[in-house]
């Protein structure tokens, strides 16, 4: 059943015309035959041919040179692509040898018979050869080009690719480039986008030898693909459709749903096997020849192998052949594939029309993933989802031959669109767009997403090509479905494939249709989603409701915070009763005015969360008493991440408690919220404190803390930005820090970031602190700082590294420094077993001219500003109640991430100088049959630090007090880290078995050895 959101999207049209230009249309395609005769040498992996070209100027302009695709050459050093991948740091073509890589080199070329010079225009890349016409051909004329050449794929499996004896020749032969209005598209090969093509007559004789086993694009008029030897066990005749075309001998016929039909259009003659003189009348020794016919089809693909197992079936007058390999019984064979591509052919026609072809191949190649070509389909694997978007590729871009390079959201995005579509309808429901709608917000707020039409290769990166053209790219079409409804977006679809296809098609084409049908102007929703990017944010303001005896006026302020434009649906509660409408948002700021029959209480914008609008906290207005406006209230689970939705702010709520030595027992609660994940609020509000046992020294005033992350502005998110204050238990804080991301790829490859921090805080009673960590009395500290981060990835080796400087000072008048440098390894040793690295250095210095005692240090920076062998940052720790203050239970065995990681030392301890260097060895993860949500993980850690001793600045004495005050401290032990399986916490405790200091453990002191007991809390490290 439809939802009832079409209705009141349609509306929003009758106000939105606004005009567009409709574009150039081009209504004339060039005429292209191909005669080829190949043969596949498996003794060299090389296959050698001869084509012949036809090609007919249809073009209004004289043609003075010709251009052919060579794609098998990108699959080799040098070559556009590889150096493209290099910028991301991608080496899978740039490092294979002579005996891995692939080619397609030509070896003769002749127009008419008179030979011509190739030419490289992209050199050294090969993928686009030219050579100058020896006549200018003029309009209407009519030119012959042979070619010969030689090729092999590669042995790394790549849209093509080659490995024992099967072959996938998806890019094998010289293909003519598209001439079109703007001229030749020459364009190399690269890794994001993929093709664009002439439509064509394809004639290709393959010899190879006689046990291979062929599927390919068209029908097999002579000769045997092997398919009888290798089909199931029970299947019945194999139709081959030989006379699909055209009958081969006798009267002309056609062959339509295995019938065989003599004298009624279309049936014609089949014109006999044209001979290049490459391959000979009969095939050599152990060979066969195979001849293939295709028609309306504009790239002609195959692949072969002697273990193809075949299985056959039929959808109305579709013949569907199935090849895969042996061990792929029970997830292709079965009929299991067969049904799965009866089920994408069935749910295309349905939406698109008719398919024109007589069969579809669908076969098992070598690479993950699959692509799409004429009648064939290669996939990776057998699934529903990858076969409806591979078939219906099929139909957008292989009968509607849209430029993929260019313009790729017309099958990528309609492709991805339709197996959606496909899935939700098909018991997904709604849920199934949730995902891309989400990836795409976040995109657009941070400012990741590109236009959906440009360049392939000029995006960031290889995701964000992803993303843009087949997310969003679907996306676009879900938008337009909504807006006018399931029924409306059939008749765009299927009026665009009847009209279009078997021709080069342009976004201006489905433009023009969505247009007709629909009966509106699109151009500027086309306009901003295809050209442009932003994010959508409405804001409902200034909202007042006006009673009247039979019913009320709701007037409102509709503000457009985002770039982009959207009708807005509006929805009206009242006791009981709902009013639907929508508003177009094209202003800046619009005052609106709406009747209602009822008493309202509750006014919403987008209330399904369908216009893409990312920030649904300004959307609602409730009447006093009765909700809170654009939220909804749940009970928290601190330890999983917080909740999002689309069409509301979730608002977590959850108790706590927790106790120190001053404050006493405190009753608190917790509140976050967060927008995508990335727009996040937490808040900790602890109640004043009541005195029990011996916590507790009076009453305690309370406490808040508020840490806003990527806060909501004005008019945007402030991304980079965090914030945190912090007041009660003795100080007041505030932590700011903005960073700013530096990468070239935002999605991928090695990160770079730097980032400036400010912190102020005021020290107003000292009996809350913990001894060690914080110098005592009332006191400022102001602090300023600069930081830098690189990431980097490599062979499974993720490296983070991190410096960082500040200069601060305190009203106790002292001027310091503080540098500090980590080094983070995290990789997969084998199996299960994963190994994680840490080297930390931190320097801090201080200046206190008072502070003049006898011995080699004077003064000391303040002791929170130092640094721990076992914990982070005393700053960090303020947003946690069970760390950050004296006598918690866990001042000393606590440890939050950051410092010198050396576990079994007490987190209280501060030092001036440190360089530690900790390795841990963790298990796989397990789960309790008890509890499948739990995880659990072993741990084994070992660490070596050196530590320069102060005793004049710490309450702990130096082991020996005519010893060196500079130490070096080792400490070794397991533990094991536990949380949910979703949760972005991890609770760790670790038993350090051997701390080399016991003076400097954090329990247990007495002896090296011993059991000794460590908190930490912590995201997940191994996942």
């Amino acid at each position: 059943m439809r939802r009832w959101t079409h209705t009141w999207w349609s509306v929003a049209w009758l106000g939105l015309l606004l005009p567009g230009p409709a574009g150039a249309r081009q209504d004339w395609q060039q005429g292209v035959e191909y005669r080829i005769e190949a043969r596949l040498n498996e003794a060299s992996e090389q296959l050698e041919g001869f084509a012949r070209v036809r090609y007919r100027n249809n073009s209004p302009r004289t043609l003075t040179e010709f251009y052919f695709h060579l794609y098998l050459n990108a699959f080799r050093p040098n070559s556009a692509w590889a150096r493209k991948d290099l910028e991301y740091g991608i080496r899978t073509f740039q490092d294979l040898g002579s005996d891995e890589h692939g080619f397609e080199r030509i070896e003769t070329l002749a127009v008419d018979g008179e030979p011509v010079r190739p030419f490289y225009p992209f050199a050294p890349d090969s993928t686009i050869v030219g050579f100058r016409l020896p006549e200018p051909l003029d309009p209407g004329e009519s030119v012959s080009v042979d070619v010969r050449w030689n090729a092999r794929p590669s042995s790394v499996p790549r849209r093509q690719g080659r490995a024992g004896r099967q072959y996938d020749f998806a890019q094998w032969y010289p293909r003519v480039v598209v001439y079109d209005l703007e001229g030749w598209r020459t364009h190399p090969l690269y890794r994001a986008g993929e093709f664009y093509g002439e439509f064509a007559t394809y004639d290709v004789t393959l010899e190879l030898p006689r046990d291979q086993v062929i599927g390919a694009t068209g029908v097999p008029v002579a000769g045997d693909p092997g398919w009888e030897a290798a089909a199931v066990p029970g299947t019945g005749p194999i139709e081959y459709q030989r006379e699909w075309y055209g009958s081969l001998t006798g009267p002309p016929c056609i062959e339509r749903a295995g019938e065989r039909i003599c004298g009624d259009f279309p049936a014609r003659s089949l014109q006999r096997e044209e001979s290049l003189g490459y391959l000979s009348a009969e095939p050599r020794a152990g060979n066969k020849q195979v001849r293939w016919y295709a028609e309306d089809v504009h790239h002609f693909a195959w692949s072969t192998s002697p273990d193809y197992i075949v299985e056959t079936g039929r959808w109305e007058d579709v013949a569907i052949r199935v090849l895969y390999r042996p061990g792929d019984e029970s997830s292709w064979g079965g009929g299991i594939a067969v049904r799965r591509t009866a089920v994408a052919l069935e749910w295309l026609d349905s939406i698109f029309g008719d398919y024109p072809y007589p069969q579809v191949t669908n076969l098992h190649r070598l690479e993950g993933g699959g692509t799409e070509f004429p009648m064939l389909i290669m996939d990776g694997s057998a699934s529903q989802g990858l076969i409806l978007h591979e078939v219906g590729h099929i139909y957008a871009h292989g009968i509607l031959a849209n430029n993929e390079w260019y313009e790729g959201w017309l099958d990528e995005g309609m492709s991805s669109f339709q197996t959606d579509w496909f899935n939700e309808v098909n018991g997904a429901g709604d849920a199934v767009w949730e995902g891309d709608r989400r990836r795409i917000m976040l995109m657009d707020l941070q400012g990741i997403s590109e236009p959906v039409v440009m360049n392939a290769e000029g995006y960031a990166e290889q995701g964000v090509y992803s993303a843009m053209i087949y997310t969003k790219g679907s996306l676009v079409l879900w938008m337009l479905r909504e807006m006018v409804g399931d029924e409306t977006m059939v008749r765009i679809l299927r009026t665009y494939y009847d009209r279009h296809r078997f021709n080069h098609v342009r976004s201006s084409d489905f433009q023009a249709v969505a247009e007709e049908v629909s009966g509106r102007d699109l151009d500027w929703f086309f306009g901003q989603w295809l050209h442009t990017t932003g994010s959508v944010d409405y804001a409902l303001q200034d909202t007042d409701v006006y009673h009247a005896r039979t019913g009320s006026w709701v007037r409102f302020t509709l503000r457009r915070l985002g770039e982009m434009r959207m009708p807005v649906p509006v929805r009206i509660e009242g006791a009981g009763n709902v009013k639907d409408t929508v508003v177009h948002g094209m202003d800046l700021e619009r005052r609106l005015e709406i009747w209602t029959d009822f008493r309202p209480y509750r006014v919403v914008l987008d209330p399904e969360g369908r216009t893409l609008d990312w920030n649904p906290s300004n959307n609602e207005w409730t009447r006093p008493l009765t909700d809170l406006d654009g939220r909804e209230v749940h009970f928290d689970n601190p330890l999983r991440g917080p909740r999002t939705a689309l069409d509301h702010l979730p608002i977590g709520l959850a108790p706590l408690g927790w106790a120190n030595e001053s404050g006493g027992w405190v009753v608190g609660l917790q509140y976050r919220s967060s927008i995508l994940g990335y727009s996040n609020t937490v808040g900790r509000i602890g109640l004043p404190g009541f005195e029990a046992g011996n916590k507790g020294d009076g009453i305690s005033p309370g406490s808040a803390y508020l840490r806003l992350e990527n806060p909501r502005g004005r008019r945007q998110a402030i991304l980079g930005s965090t914030s945190e204050i912090f007041a009660g238990e003795g100080r007041f804080a505030l932590l700011s820090t903005w960073e700013n991301d530096l990468r070239n790829h935002p999605l991928s490859g090695n990160t770079r970031s730097v980032r400036a921090t400010v912190a102020a805080v005021n020290v107003y009673d000292e009996a809350y602190l913990p001894p060690g960590r914080w110098s005592g009395g009332d006191r400022w500290m102001g602090e300023m700082g600069l930081g830098l981060g690189l990431g980097l990835a490599a062979a499974g080796l993720d490296v983070q590294v991190d410096a960082q400087s500040a200069a601060g000072f305190d009203t106790d008048d002292r001027r310091y420094f503080r540098g500090a440098l980590s080094v983070d390894a995290v990789g997969r040793i084998a199996g299960g077993l994963r190994m994680a690295v840490r080297g930390f250095a931190g320097v801090a210095a201080g200046w206190d001219p008072s502070d003049l005692v006898d011995g080699p240090r004077t003064s000391f920076a303040p002791r929170e500003r130092m640094f721990s062998l076992s914990s982070g940052d005393p700053l960090q720790q303020l947003g946690n109640p069970f760390l950050r203050s004296r006598g918690t239970g866990l001042e000393a065995t606590g440890r939050s991430p950051g410092g010198g990681t050396l576990a079994g030392f007490d987190g209280t301890v501060p030092y001036p100088l440190i360089a530690t260097l900790a390795v841990e060895f963790a298990g796989s993860e397990w789960m309790p049959r008890m509890a499948p949500q739990v995880r659990l993980r072993p741990i084994v850690f070992a660490g070596v630090g050196w530590a320069e001793f102060p005793p004049l600045a710490l309450d702990v004495p130096p082991v020996d007090p005519d010893s060196n005050d500079d130490r070096w401290v080792n400490s070794a032990g397991v533990g094991v880290e536990f949380g949910l399986s979703d949760s972005p916490v991890r609770l760790r405790l670790d038993l350090p078995l051997w701390v080399s200091e016991p003076v400097m453990a954090s329990s247990a002191r007495d002896g090296e050895v011993g059991l000794r007991l460590q908190l930490g809390f912590r995201p997940p490290r191994w996942n």
